[in-house]
């Protein structure tokens, strides 16, 4: 060959394949940067997801004790309503028994949306 071609050739046969080799190992960094992007965002979306749902937990136990509680306190004034409907005279005593069976039907519908499962 022509010492001449070579001296030409070979340098950009040299920059041909620097160009080629570069372009390959920026592309492997980019591949292996966007493959630990994506296992951190998985990461953290799953440590979020573990969050919630025991935030979930924790709500829906809060929210179970609150409704014994609040079923309690209407059992303890149910009573005492009864208690002051028996000493009622006729009518009177009437008329609070169909309010306090009317609140009872009020509550356990909205209990029944508020907690479908607490029916």
């Amino acid at each position: 060959m022509n010492p001449t071609f070579d001296a030409i050739t070979t340098p950009l046969k040299d920059a041909v394949y620097l160009t080629v080799g570069t372009g390959v190992l920026t592309y492997q960094s980019l591949e292996k940067h966007w493959q630990d992007a994506a296992e951190r965002w998985t990461d953290q979306v799953d440590d979020n997801k573990a969050r919630l749902e025991q935030l979930t937990r924790t709500f829906e136990a809060q929210a179970q004790a609150t409704d014994r509680g609040v079923q309690a306190l209407e059992a303890r004034v149910d009573a005492l309503v009864a208690e002051v409907e028996q000493r009622l005279p006729g009518v009177a005593g009437d008329l609070l028994g169909k309010a306090r069976t009317t609140a009872a039907d009020a509550r356990r519908q909205v209990r029944s949306i508020l907690t479908p499962t607490a029916s």
